[in-house]
């Protein structure tokens, strides 16, 4: 029950990763508009995403492209993969409270630019990181 493949595993790792990019660009886009209709300041924004990018390719290198290479090493090593298997089983209860943090920092940094600018800075740079790393999923198929 819930056998499937091991590229499946890899396709739905490369998935969930994807959706988090672009669940985050998304956030990211939003949290700087609310800081633009607080204070309208284009360099502030500029050099928020110039940092955010970098950041994003920094962490993509250094720490999630290893966490694809180390899963896509125990995807291959699993004998019957089952469907739920594509990350372990930690990661699911990780990215529950990455969420939730994600939220909550949202709520709290309402109504406050600076707070805005920092939070949409560091969720541009996870957005950067994610979907770069995806590749390396895809260059596996």
């Amino acid at each position: 029950m819930f056998r499937t493949t091991e590229k499946t595993l890899k396709v739905l790792a490369a998935f969930v990763w994807l959706i988090g990019g672009a669940v985050l660009m998304i956030k990211g886009y939003f949290l700087l508009k609310n800081a633009n209709l607080i204070h309208f300041n284009m360099e502030n924004i500029s050099i928020v995403l110039v940092v955010s990018f970098i950041l994003g390719q920094v962490k993509s290198k250094y720490i999630f492209e290893k966490f694809c290479i180390k899963n896509l090493i125990r995807i291959k090593q699993i004998n019957e993969p089952k469907i739920y298997q594509f990350f372990e089983l930690e990661f699911f209860f990780l990215l529950a409270l990455m969420i939730l943090a994600g939220l909550t920092l949202s709520i709290l940094a309402e109504d406050n630019y600076i707070y805005l600018l920092s939070l949409a800075c560091v969720d541009i740079a996870l957005s950067t990181a994610l979907i770069k790393s995806s590749l390396t999923f895809f260059k596996s198929f």
